[in-house]
């Protein structure tokens, strides 16, 4: 599984004070906050902060988007005349930084999207180096994070693929089992769709769930109500489907998965299986 981005443990009291906001605005619920220290790198909390509000608050994929707009807001809010000066204990080039910038450069790295590096302002002093926060910097830090991108997409080791399926009429005799067969070495959590096929291609949706999988072969027997079947199988529209189509694919909960998952060809990180319906579930 592609390595998580931790908060880094140096982190001030303000820095804490500041980012927890979004962490707390993002989770809607508890939260965890970067431990405190008398000096702190700057660059390193808002990265930090940044991710840990990211990858606790994204717990399923759909929430992706959102969290993403939520941490863009908590940029957009800072007062663009905020600033910070540290020359003891910040890197030589943050001497002085724009504190909106330094956030929005953090951003374009975590969310891989140059277009907030225009944001990241340079904080020119004639005694203080402010370098390391600047439209260049930000682009450095993006192409290094895309970098180790391609470096994490490399290490995944092939992703479970969906092999066989079939359903058949459960011994309640009223709902029916789908049975799903995959194989594959990468333990991550996927993606479970289930749909009858139409004879002009449409699809009548039985289930969509997330699927935790580990790195062997896998058999998963999953119950479909059979009033949900029933109306699958004869429409509207009609006629009768004809066909089971199952479908399995990784699912990122984190947007650093989901920047890693997107460099994966297609035909490796989702499949599916077309399978016929002869007739009638069959009765175990």
């Amino acid at each position: 599984m592609p390595a998580s981005v931790t908060a880094d443990p140096t982190v001030s009291l303000r820095d804490r004070e500041s980012y927890t906001d979004m962490i707390r605005e993002v989770h809607g619920r508890g939260h965890r906050a970067c431990a405190p220290t008398a000096a702190s790198q700057r660059a390193a909390a808002i990265t930090g902060c940044l991710a840990l509000c990211i990858a606790t608050a994204a717990a399923a994929a759909d929430l992706l988007d959102d969290v993403a707009a939520r941490a863009v807001a908590r940029c957009e809010s800072i007062a663009p005349d905020r600033g910070q000066t540290a020359m003891i204990f910040n890197p030589r080039d943050r001497q002085t930084v724009w504190e909106r910038s330094e956030c929005f450069q953090a951003l374009a790295a975590t969310l891989r999207d140059g277009r907030h590096c225009e944001f990241a302002v340079e904080r020119e002093s004639r005694l203080f180096d402010g370098t390391g926060v600047s439209p260049v910097a930000c682009r450095r830090a993006l192409d290094a994070r895309r970098a180790s991108d391609r470096d994490e997409a490399a290490r995944i080791p092939s992703p479970q693929r969906v092999v066989d399926a079939s359903i058949v009429r459960n011994g309640n005799g009223r709902d029916v089992d789908l049975t799903v067969r995959t194989t594959g070495g990468y333990a991550h959590r996927y993606t479970l769709r289930a749909a009858l096929v139409g004879p002009d291609g449409d699809l009548r949706p039985l289930l969509s769930i997330p699927q935790p999988l580990g790195p062997t072969e896998s058999t998963l027997v999953h119950l479909v109500p059979g009033d949900r079947y029933a109306a699958a199988l004869a429409g509207p529209p009609a006629p009768s489907a004809k066909a089971l189509r199952v479908e399995l694919a990784l699912a990122a909960t984190t947007l650093d998965e989901r920047a890693i998952f997107a460099l994966l060809p297609v035909t490796v990180r989702e499949s599916a299986i077309l399978r016929p319906l002869p007739g009638p579930a069959k009765s175990r």
